[in-house]
């Protein structure tokens, strides 16, 4: 896995632009801290087929280069020579699989395997004394795993947890429940909600939600330009309490490898508005993301927006009939 071109890299990967939504967008990067051969992954083709994570990957003269600032470590009672890229290889390993009850911890990988502490700024050449080994935990990937390249972050869904996640025909159906929900309120059209794979609404009508306080605003025409609006310029005041927040569009993210809970969404991610159920809200809410060279924050796992405040919020539809009334 790596930034590289090279043939032997199976998997290339670019760092993510949060927000983006074109493939112009992504790459409109100048200077990338992904490695260009930043990990590799092992599997076992024997019972139980499990992957190992290691950092670092061989190029096409079979080597690996971690770079003259990049930290190397000799390995007790044994004559070879363990090895950290400089920006560092992460993993999340979640403590009970991919389920809200998780409680996972970052740790950093070595070019063997092995796994570490990790060090209280990224990108910095330390001493090998420094560097904390935690024998008892294993660099075995399982369903629900996160690995940070610096730059971006994959998950790593098992065969099973792959299975767990809904068809396509799912989705669709509970996108088609927000609409009936909606259209129940007392709305006039149903909404249009597009998906986060880059697909454009046009001119159609989309269901607002100000992502402070929750409340649905109704189907305004969807604007073009105003995905490419800060968050600043995206503030409005609810027309239902009068509270001042993000004023965006009510989006399904179809990713199924990323949903806990697969029933009807009943909250959406803050300031984005991405649309999930409550389970799914909560878990993303509260895993936090390497950013930069020390910091951590959570993310929305569909566009990558920094979220703010709780994370999410649940979404209140109100009928004409009650919003008329507010507003007198």
């Amino acid at each position: 896995i790596g930034r590289a071109c090279d043939d032997c890299v199976d998997f290339q990967v670019l760092d993510t632009v949060p927000g983006a939504e074109t493939a112009l967008e992504q790459t409109a990067l100048t200077h990338s801290t992904v490695s260009r051969y930043a990990a590799r992954i092992v599997c076992s083709r024997h019972p139980p087929y499990r992957a190992r994570l290691l950092a670092g990957a061989f190029d096409n003269n079979r080597n690996i280069i971690l770079g003259n600032q990049a930290c190397t470590k000799k390995i007790s009672d044994n004559p070879d020579i363990d090895g950290f890229t400089r920006n560092g290889v992460l993993l999340l390993h979640p403590k009970n699989g991919f389920t809200a009850g998780s409680v996972p911890v970052w740790r950093e990988i070595s070019v063997c395997g092995k796994v570490y502490k990790i060090l209280a700024s990224r990108g910095v050449y330390e001493s090998d004394q420094l560097r904390t080994e935690i024998s008892n935990e294993s660099n075995i990937l399982t369903d629900g795993c996160l690995i940070d390249l610096c730059g971006v972050t994959l998950m790593w869904r098992s065969g099973y947890g792959k299975d767990e996640p809904p068809t396509k025909f799912v989705l669709d159906r509970v996108k088609l429940q927000i609409s009936e929900m909606h259209d129940a309120q007392g709305s006039q059209p149903p909404p249009s909600i597009p998906t986060i794979s880059g697909s454009k609404p046009g001119d159609k009508t989309m269901m607002f939600v100000n992502t402070e306080c929750g409340h649905i605003q109704g189907h305004f025409t969807w604007n073009a330009n105003h995905n490419k609006k800060s968050l600043e310029e995206k503030m409005k005041s609810c027309v239902h309490c009068k509270i001042n927040g993000p004023f965006v569009p009510v989006r399904f993210g179809l990713e199924p490898l990323v949903h806990q809970d697969f029933s009807s969404p009943t909250h959406v991610f803050s300031p984005c508005g991405h649309a999930v159920a409550e389970q799914t809200a909560r878990y993303w809410a509260n895993i936090t993301i390497p950013h930069g060279g020390k910091g951590f924050k959570s993310v929305c796992p569909f566009c990558a927006v920094s979220l703010v405040g709780y994370g999410f919020v649940r979404m209140i539809f109100i009928d004409q009939t009650t919003s008329k009334n507010n507003l007198n």
